[in-house]
């Protein structure tokens, strides 16, 4: 819990490196839930960027009581 608390922080503070090892983490996942709701491959390059950009700017707000 204490290495999960620590990344948030650095994702919080906009480490770039932080956020990189997210992408590497979660991006594949995401990429898989996206292609389950569109059809395109553009479409899910959209829904992928537009969920990330949300990511970025909510971060601040996620109060870490989930995984």
């Amino acid at each position: 819990m204490d290495d999960e608390q620590a990344f948030l922080k650095r994702l919080r503070a906009g480490d770039p490196e932080a956020f990189e090892q997210l992408l590497d983490r979660r991006d594949a996942a995401l990429r898989r839930v996206a292609r389950s709701f569109v059809r395109t491959p553009t479409a899910v390059e959209e829904v992928v960027q537009e969920t990330w950009l949300a990511v970025v700017k909510g971060i601040g707000a996620f109060e870490g009581r989930s995984t």
